[in-house]
């Protein structure tokens, strides 16, 4: 498996530098066959601000306009906020045998301008093609991947992206900069005859319908159109209009509105009129009576207009309004009209509804019987072990009726989160009763901890929480039903001030994980197994050996993704070289070769392969037995075995835990 990086960012360029507010008259308005409309222009002087500023590369045979100073190509600019652009395809192409033949990488820079998070969609074309997309929304960091897969070419459809073939996913709102890495999972071998390439872009959703066509290459289409939108200054309307002379809505017929992607503000003519509401008189009225709207006779107004019926009848004259009807007309045929509009429908409509209502209260409640961990319950009595059962009354006593001050926040299920606590005579025992709850946790994640440049983990820190987050999975897996955790990663690995190690959010629902710690096997046939659970593990054990990030586009060609450069330097015998220097300098080089051999051997391809979890807890339990015990850090042993927490929000009287309910 290889893996190509794309890297393409967007990234705010310093302040504006005024340059005019209004153009001069010799200002061109077009370059080759694409207007220029202010606040834009090609020379300067001309545009709003050196941001609005376009190239105008006359050395094509018909001049073609940039942005940047030449680097990204316009295909058009909309006076309604919108610019399209001509961003390049990103490839991934592999040769009969498995080699590579190429890839490429695409870098995009703009000055200020977002893009579109309506109008465009992250895109993964291919039978054997995984897609990561980083990048940053304001100050928040934000992810997203794409999995395409297809074993024959005549089970992809035409049309459809949802991830045979073709995959897509949304682009969230205020996006500046991105990060797209691409890999496929088996060089595209079993696909090589019809889809030797993987291909990833961002575009503009109108201006691609994927096609099978596609899979071969990309119908050999070397960019695609992607849609930005583009605001005036970083301010809202309501602060840009107390300074008039930077008000950059200058027509008398406009108005002002906030960009709805990122700061700053747009301008529109006003209903009625049309043009360029950035220039002084650039709204002019719209003669709606050339359209033809009236049945009768049209007169134009400035903004609107009226519509007469000729002598005899009666209504408003409009087309699309009551139009012109004789006057006088009997209005019993209208009432019987509506009686029979209403009436029988009505019936129909109740019918359906008594014979409907039944079944969709069956289906619901089965929905949520599952949802809220009724399977669960079920093994639980399958294999006759009593389960601790929560009531509705129990959940309203623990969170004092869901009080206000109880409210902890809104989950990303958009659910509230509360705080409550058991009494006494309730209190859970989670080892013992198999519940699923939530514990209050404020502290840091394993994924802090170990990309933290200001603080040192020790290896015996790293060793004892590699221990006791394998035996929590081991614990899903051996001990409750078995049960795949499916959502194992650095980040849902919570640690305290004592380093106590809580494994949180399970993909209980069946949802799969975060691309990079994924099975490449759960990802081509779109199920987890304990074996995924193993393959995840593996790449937290990666990043506690060797302090990397996931995915890091400056490694090696093909070694893009954590688990690739890992598994590459173990083979190649470069395991020095890939781990935390200091714990090459500090610890028993035999104690990391034994993790670093089993990290291996957990991220092997072949699920079969990969050790089972009680083999990792055994190996890694054999290695915390050689420590010095005068190093183990007497905290981590008030770890209790197979903690296991869960941000779950259950609604039903099964099983039905609201928000955090703490133990004790």
């Amino acid at each position: 498996m290889n893996s190509h990086p794309v890297i393409v960012q967007l990234m705010l360029l310093g302040s504006m530098l005024m340059a005019a507010s209004q153009p001069l008259l010799s200002c061109p308005s077009s370059c080759g066959d694409i207007v220029v409309p202010f606040p834009f222009g090609t020379t300067r002087g001309c545009s709003l601000d050196e941001s609005f500023f376009i190239t105008c590369n006359k050395s094509y045979n018909t001049p073609k306009p940039f942005l940047n100073f030449d680097k990204i190509e316009v295909i058009d600019i909309s006076i309604d906020g919108h610019m399209r652009i001509a961003a390049s395809v990103v490839s991934d192409c592999y040769e009969k045998s498995g080699s590579q033949i190429n890839g490429s990488i695409s870098k995009l820079t703009l000055s200020k301008f977002h893009i579109s998070s309506t109008r465009n969609k992250f895109t993964a074309v291919g039978c054997d093609t995984n897609a990561l997309v980083e990048g940053s929304e304001e100050w928040n960091q934000m992810s997203a991947g794409c999995v395409s897969w297809c074993d024959y070419i005549d089970r992809v459809v035409n049309g459809s992206c949802s991830g045979i073939g073709c995959c897509q996913t949304s682009i969230p709102k205020g996006v500046k900069d991105f990060f797209i890495g691409v890999q496929s999972f088996q060089n595209h071998s079993r696909v090589k005859t019809f889809n030797p390439c993987s291909y990833a872009f961002v575009v503009e959703a109108e201006a691609f319908k994927f096609s099978s066509l596609d899979l071969k290459d990309l119908q050999k289409r070397k960019t695609v159109p992607v849609l930005l939108d583009w605001s005036i200054g970083n301010v809202t309307c309501l602060v840009a209009q107390k300074n008039l002379s930077s008000y950059a809505c200058r027509a008398m017929q406009s108005e002002c509105s906030d960009s709805s992607n990122g700061l700053g503000y747009n301008c529109k003519c006003l209903t009625g009129y049309e043009g360029n509401p950035y220039l002084d008189d650039g709204c002019r009225d719209i003669n709606e009576c050339e359209s033809k709207p009236c049945q009768g006779t049209c007169e134009n107004l400035q903004g609107s207009y009226l519509c007469f019926c000729p002598e005899g009848f009666e209504g408003d004259g409009k087309k699309d309004g009551t139009d012109c009807r004789p006057k006088g007309r009997a209005k019993t045929s209208i009432f019987l009209y509506i009686a029979s509009v209403l009436f029988v429908p009505a019936v129909g409509s109740f019918w359906i509804f008594w014979r409907s209502k039944k079944k969709k209260v069956v289906k619901l409640r089965r929905e949520l019987y599952i949802q809220n961990g009724g399977l669960i319950f079920e093994n639980m009595l399958w294999k006759r072990e009593p389960p601790k059962v929560f009531t509705a009354e129990d959940l309203i006593n623990a969170t004092d009726n869901y009080d206000v001050s109880r409210f902890l926040y809104i989950d990303k299920h958009n659910e509230p989160v509360y705080r409550g606590s058991l009494s006494d005579e309730d209190e859970v025992n989670r080892h013992d009763t198999h519940c699923w709850f939530t514990e209050f946790f404020t502290d840091k994640t394993l994924y802090d901890f170990i990309h933290d440049n200001a603080s040192f983990l020790p290896w015996e820190i790293r060793l004892k929480i590699a221990e006791k987050t394998a035996r929590a999975i081991m614990y899903l897996h051996d001990k409750m039903g078995p049960i795949v955790h499916g959502n194992i990663k650095s980040f849902n690995i919570l640690l305290d001030s004592d380093y106590t190690v809580k494994v949180a959010l399970p993909s209980l629902d069946g949802c799969m994980g975060t691309i990079g710690y994924l099975d490449p096997e759960a990802c081509r046939l779109g199920k987890l197994t304990n074996k995924s659970d193993v393959y995840s593990f593996g790449i937290v054990l990666a990043e506690l050996l060797t302090g990397e990030q996931l995915l890091n586009s400056d490694r090696p060609k093909g070694e893009e993704f954590l688990a690739k450069y890992f598994v590459s330097a173990i083979k190649k015998d470069r395991m020095r070289e890939i781990l935390v220097h200091r714990l090459v300098e500090m610890v028993n080089i035999e104690q990391l070769k034994k993790v670093a051999m089993l990290t291996e051997r957990c991220l092997r391809d072949q699920p079969e392969e990969r050790p089972a979890m009680f083999e990792v807890v055994t190996e890694l339990q054999n290695v915390v037995e050689q420590l010095d015990n005068g190093r183990i850090v007497e905290q981590l042993d008030n770890v209790s075995r197979g903690q296991v927490s869960r941000q779950w929000v259950k609604n039903s009287t099964m099983l039905a835990l609201v928000g955090f309910l703490d133990n004790g």
